[in-house]
């Protein structure tokens, strides 16, 4: 899986729009999260500022966990505006990239947090709940992610795109 991410993505981008081989971000970090998301999209809107609040906890104590943003918005402006809020990395050439990964990890719906270990094998592909509700347990070393199992793949996948609307409503009643 590692060496089909940084084919699709070999560089991602910080705040300041510098250049930075994702390898490397691989080599420096425990987990690696792609977190799928847009500035027009409001339960992403939502959900930013309580991934923000965990990463920047985990951050302050040392734990060696990294976030790339890659986004679903149509405009460079949107993109930039959104990710100007963000502390993490970002994929720079969107849709392009974008749309690359979002095919490798089958992202159905935003906002999506995936979770990679240093060497490429998917965590969590319900990353937002381990970072908000279990960072505690970083780096999550007996995780098993119920969505992952090849038996259960179906059934994940239904109950990823229902996660999906039900999010999106509890974070509009909020």
């Amino acid at each position: 899986m590692l060496d089909d991410v940084l084919q699709r993505c070999p560089r991602v981008v910080d705040g300041a729009l510098q250049s930075r081989e994702l390898s490397t971000v691989f080599q420096k970090n425990e987990v690696i999260g792609f977190y799928f998301s847009a500035h027009w999209c409001h339960p992403c809107r939502k959900l930013t500022p309580l991934l923000i609040k965990a990463y920047d906890d985990l951050r302050s104590r040392q734990q060696n966990i990294e976030i790339v943003f890659v986004s679903s918005d149509h405009s460079h402006d949107d993109f930039l505006q959104y990710f100007q809020s963000m502390p993490w990395l970002a994929v720079p050439d969107f849709p392009a990239t974008s749309g690359l990964l979002c095919s490798l990890f089958r992202i159905w719906s935003i906002p999506t947090l995936v979770l990679l270990r240093s060497d490429g094998t998917i965590l969590s592909h319900s990353g937002a709940h381990l970072l908000i509700n279990r960072r505690d347990k970083f780096p999550w070393p007996d995780y098993k992610d119920p969505f992952l199992s090849k038996s259960k793949l179906l059934s994940g996948l239904a109950l990823c795109a229902l996660f999906g609307f039900i999010l999106y409503f509890v974070l509009m009643a909020a």
